[in-house]
């Protein structure tokens, strides 16, 4: 009896077992089952492009994510660096994308050829799976580009300048090197970034450089120290006259201790631009002399020499004017102010309006924390004695003794 009981009891586990296994197995099933249905049409879990996930979107959605992800590469910046200067650019101006077709027929590979286990443990895996896209690019639109950049950017580069903005402000430019643009060289550094997938956003252009003087003294400029205005009819041809004397002066530069002569410049008042005014061929261009004059005396500049005019002149105060004459080639009567600062002196002449102004531009610490201003009083019938007054933080220091004009006209 003993021995048939201990069968029987053989026989129920090994029922109990099959019993036990076969549910397992059913359960199994239909967890996994469950699993696949809820994923069917649905991207995995923890799976990526690069480091953006895309887990459990519809697998209709799939072209709108690699759409964005492509529009954020080719949305970023570029920098294409020369040796004087840097050009910024988007990655899509070079024709570049992600190889999109390829990426999809990956992920969905993933997803779908695979065995009934292979989905469940896909779907269960708490590892990454991370698809890296490729970068496609048209090698036509590389060179066009490339062609383009290299006529906007090539240069012969220029030593360093002062240059003047359409407000008239000076300051200056420091030297370019000339650059002379390798595109075969330049693209391999593109292709090379390509190949990086863009970790580094700088691409260096590769060419010719040759490198351009900088000027030490003229980068001192950095402030208007002196300016002065005076009025006149732009509509006749007296105009002509002072905007041409206007046009020589501009872009004179005095250096320290240099005598400047409106004659070398301007004179003689003969020559191209100047024109026949009531009885004179360049009537008018005293008064580009005056002007320059006063913003010399404003300056707190040494006047070398200046003649006054035979008679009152309605464009300035009495005692403030200087006139200039010449006779063929020669000069007859000139007007020189010295530069007695420590630095070089730019001139910035010109018009606007029936408005003639002269401005003299220099180092901030030109005038050693000096202001001027010109007084002009009149002392009898048509005489005038002007002084200059020397001021600092509005406290005045000098009152100089300039000139007496009598004007006998």
């Amino acid at each position: 009896m003993r021995r048939i009981n201990r069968k029987k009891i053989v026989i129920q586990v090994g029922l109990l077992s099959v019993f036990i296994l076969f549910n397992m197995l059913f359960f199994c099933f239909y967890w996994g089952n469950s699993l696949l249905d809820k994923y069917d049409g649905y991207i995995y879990p923890n799976v990526y492009i690069g480091d953006k996930s895309i887990s459990e979107i519809s697998i209709n959605d799939l072209d709108k994510n690699i759409d964005e992800i492509n529009n954020e590469l080719i949305s970023k910046q570029i920098k294409f660096k020369s040796p004087d200067n840097e050009y910024t650019f988007f990655i899509k101006d070079l024709g570049i994308n992600i190889d999109k077709v390829k990426l999809k027929k990956e992920i969905n590979d993933y997803i779908n050829d695979s065995s009934y286990i292979n989905k469940v443990l896909k779907i269960t895996s708490n590892s990454k799976k991370v698809f890296n896209y490729e970068i496609v690019y048209d090698d036509n639109t590389i060179d066009k580009f490339l062609t383009d950049l290299k006529e906007s950017i090539d240069t012969d580069g220029s030593d360093g300048i002062l240059v003047v903005d359409n407000n008239r402000n000076v300051s200056y430019q420091k030297a370019i090197s000339s650059f002379n643009m390798d595109i075969d060289k330049t693209k391999k550094n593109i292709l090379t970034n390509i190949a990086t997938e863009f970790k580094n956003n700088e691409i260096q252009l590769e060419g010719e450089t040759n490198k351009r003087q900088d000027n030490d003294t003229l980068k001192l400029i950095d402030t208007k120290t002196s300016s002065y205005s005076t009025k006149y009819n732009p509509y006749i041809s007296r105009g002509r006259n002072v905007e041409a004397g206007l046009k020589y002066l501009d872009g004179q530069i005095i250096y320290p201790g240099e005598v400047f002569s409106f004659f070398k410049i301007a004179g003689p008042y003969h020559k191209a631009g100047y024109a026949w005014y009531d009885g004179m061929i360049g009537n008018g261009v005293c008064q580009i002399a005056s002007t320059i004059y006063d913003t010399a005396l404003y300056g707190g500049l040494e006047i070398v020499e200046r003649y006054p005019h035979d008679h009152f002149l309605p464009y300035i105060p009495g005692g403030q004017d200087a006139t200039v004459s010449s006779s063929g080639n020669y000069s007859l009567a000139d007007f020189k102010f010295k530069n007695t600062y420590k630095y070089p002196i730019y001139i910035s002449a010109y018009y606007n309006d029936g408005v003639a102004t002269v401005d003299f531009w220099s180092n901030h610490d030109a005038k050693e924390g000096y202001d001027y201003y010109v007084e002009s009083v009149r002392t009898g019938y048509n005489r005038y004695v002007t002084y200059l007054h020397k001021t600092k933080n509005g406290q005045e220091i000098d009152k100089t003794f300039i000139a007496n004009t009598y004007y006998y006209k």
